[in-house]
């Protein structure tokens, strides 16, 4: 289902994706959402391996007028020796055949933080290629803030990168 624009200037398509178990639901409402769109074949596949994973969360953000760009957050959780519940959240980025991910890891220990609090949006996604400019809204409980992200895909050398960092709500 779509995510209401709060910003009238924004020429970006959301795209929020439920229950990993309605893997098939979410195929529908990505085709329903792309509705004539023509995008790369590899962007296709990437909309497809995100919609495919597990995790309690999806969003994906492919900004309009481009046809091999998107981002998604994938958000998972499990268990920790030592930690105890832990959240995942993945920025994934596809630009032209490639693929960025970086990955953050909260841990929650007990009356710390409440899952239902933590909030990580896509608010924009800037096009300058080959570099990717992400801002992103964090919510932690009554605490928001922005955080960007740049990337230059002209500096990546193989077909897919990742990048482990603390999380930015840590």
């Amino acid at each position: 289902m779509p995510l209401p624009d709060k910003n009238p200037k924004s020429t970006t398509r959301r795209l929020s994706l439920r229950d990993p178990r309605l893997v098939r639901e979410d195929e529908e409402m990505l085709k329903k959402h792309l509705g004539q769109m023509v995008l790369s074949e590899g962007l296709m596949k990437f909309l497809h391996q995100c919609v495919q994973d597990t995790g309690i969360e999806k969003k994906i953000n492919i900004p309009s007028g481009q046809a091999d760009v998107a981002v998604a957050i994938i958000r998972t959780s499990g268990l920790e020796k030592n930690v105890g519940l832990i959240i995942i959240d993945e920025l994934r980025i596809f630009f032209d055949g490639k693929t960025f991910v970086e990955k953050w890891k909260l841990g929650l220990s007990k009356g710390r933080i409440c899952i239902l609090q933590i909030s990580l949006e896509i608010h924009k996604v800037h096009v300058n290629k080959p570099q990717i400019r992400v801002e992103l809204r964090a919510t932690n409980g009554a605490e928001t803030k922005q955080i960007v992200r740049e990337y230059d895909f002209s500096l990546l050398t193989d077909s897919q990168s990742h990048k482990e960092k603390p999380h930015p709500l840590g």
